[in-house]
């Protein structure tokens, strides 16, 4: 019934629009590295066994290496991206908190 209202309501701004010529949109399959919680549990022990602050491009390689992805040079894009935003919400916790580095990299330690 919706879709009747909908295709009424482009037909008052295009009499000849047609339903049929809207292409379908496809879903893409969005790749699931970590399990739930997964991530976080590993960003914490690699701040943990830190002996200070751990760089960011440290923080993927760890994850990288743990997940046995190395050889897939698309996931690392992927895992950054989720360990950006685990690290975000850490901080927001008080957990974690950013610092910089002496070359102006940004690097992460425990509180």
């Amino acid at each position: 019934m919706e879709l009747a209202h909908l295709e009424a309501t482009m037909r008052l701004f295009d009499p000849q629009w047609v339903v049929d010529r809207v292409p379908l949109g496809r879903r893409t399959r969005r790749r699931q590295v970590f399990h739930a919680g997964e991530c976080q549990r590993l960003v914490l022990e690699a701040l943990r066994d830190a002996q200070g602050a751990i760089s960011e491009g440290r923080l993927v390689e760890t994850l990288v290496q743990t997940k046995g992805l190395a050889a897939q040079h698309d996931a690392v894009p992927g895992v950054r991206k989720t360990l950006l935003a685990v690290l975000r919400h850490l901080a927001r916790q008080g957990v974690a908190r950013s610092v910089a580095l002496e070359d102006g990299a940004r690097a992460w330690r425990r509180n």
